[in-house]
């Protein structure tokens, strides 16, 4: 049996697996906020399939260029209240995406818009 790789833990017990949900939770279910997202979330995978946009639209440093792509939102998610607020987005990999996560959120929005401009809507 392998031990644990910190030398000073002295047990040889196996280490469990899974420790996803614990028997006797239940898992929080979609809401109404999430429901309607996901609606116009698979309307955006239709738009992007369409257009044939296939890989990151952003491309900044460390790109991953088409792995791991996300819909970059140009607000922040606790100020996106509309569905033209929802559809407004650039689609990014997680490291681009990351990236402009971390900025002003008048640097991200203009970001965004001008990578819808660039694209055409």
């Amino acid at each position: 049996m392998l031990k644990r790789g910190n030398s000073r833990l002295k047990s040889t017990k196996p280490l469990k697996r899974g420790g996803g949900i614990k028997s006797g939770k239940s898992v929080k279910k979609v809401g109404k906020r999430g429901a309607e997202r996901k609606e116009i979330n698979n309307k955006l995978f239709d738009f992007f399939a369409e257009k044939g946009i296939i890989s990151c639209e952003a491309n900044l440093e460390g790109c991953l260029k088409n792995s791991y792509l996300t819909f970059a939102h140009s607000k922040k998610s606790r100020k996106i209240h509309t569905q033209e607020d929802w559809l407004e987005v650039g689609l990014l990999c997680v490291e681009c995406h990351s990236q402009i996560e971390g900025w002003k959120a008048d640097d991200m929005l203009s970001f965004i818009q001008e990578i819808i401009s660039k694209r055409g809507k």
